[in-house]
């Protein structure tokens, strides 16, 4: 029984290791909220969830700060209750955010209006899974609310922005 289980942990410490939220001894306070699944009444039939996605769709190629993203609901609520106190630092690290993109998934990345300051944020819409991430990353430390990264996968451009600053 010891032989599965340390094969079971090395296992878990692989896969960890080759994701964006990999360990790392400079990050042990990343944190890792509530999942966030966008609210759907439960009456709601599947072609009023599909109308919910494409708002989101239809704002692929603009800043969210154009679209006022943010303040659209039910995201900024739900932002709100898995970011808690870092909701304020979210929303200034995504104010520059990059154009929506769709590839598979929805992301943005934001970086510091200061440009003095490393560190940048994102946000990760799985549409087809209604499943929302959103992160802050800083030298040594990568902070992750809502969904897991076993839930929503992270785009490459994201990895590559964590190599560079972790």
């Amino acid at each position: 029984m010891n032989k599965h289980l340390l094969k079971t942990a090395v296992f878990i410490l692989s896969l960890l290791a080759t994701s964006c939220e990999h360990f790392n001894i400079r990050d042990v306070s990343s944190e890792n909220l509530d999942t966030l699944r966008l609210d759907q009444q439960p009456n709601q039939n599947s072609q009023d969830k599909d109308l919910k996605l494409a708002d989101v769709r239809r704002f692929i190629g603009k800043r969210p700060s154009e679209v006022k993203l943010w303040e659209t609901e039910p995201l900024c609520t739900d932002l709100q209750r898995i970011l808690g106190n870092e909701y304020v630092s979210f929303v200034e690290l995504m104010k520059n955010a990059t154009p929506l993109k769709e590839e598979k998934l929805i992301y943005s990345i934001g970086s510091h209006p200061d440009l003095s300051r490393i560190g940048f944020g994102y946000i990760i819409i799985d549409p087809d899974k209604n499943l929302i991430r959103a992160g802050m990353v800083k030298p040594g430390k990568h902070s992750v609310y809502g969904a897991k990264v076993s839930e929503v996968e992270t785009p490459p451009e994201i990895e590559r922005k964590c190599k560079t600053i972790l």
